[in-house]
């Protein structure tokens, strides 16, 4: 499982996957790439975009103010979602959690 955020996501909200591309993800691009493949799962954690700041300088950037509670929610969540995987699989933890945070 690997976790990581999401801009195309708004902040707060997690995906569960079990495979797939990097979707222009550069950390999920050099994943695949070092592993030779894309079949692992994945958390996705939104952070949501800025229309003012640079991608790189919004990723790196701390979170605002406002969002620190849903991002906050949201590692919770990406937790329980990470333990339901273990304990049950993918596809019911993609069950539980994908369609709680949408």
């Amino acid at each position: 499982m690997v976790i990581t955020d999401d801009m195309d996501l708004e902040p707060g909200r997690i995906r569960l996957r079990a495979k797939g591309s990097a979707g222009g993800h550069n950390g999920l691009a050099d994943i695949i790439e070092k592993l030779g493949a894309n079949e692992f799962s994945r958390c996705r954690i939104g952070i949501g975009r800025s229309d003012v700041i640079e991608a790189v300088g919004y990723v790196l950037d701390k979170p605002a103010k406002a969002e620190k509670p849903l991002l906050a929610a949201a590692i919770e969540q990406a937790r329980n979602a990470v333990l339901c995987w273990i304990e049950n699989g993918i596809e019911i933890a993609m069950n539980k959690f994908n369609s709680f945070s949408e």
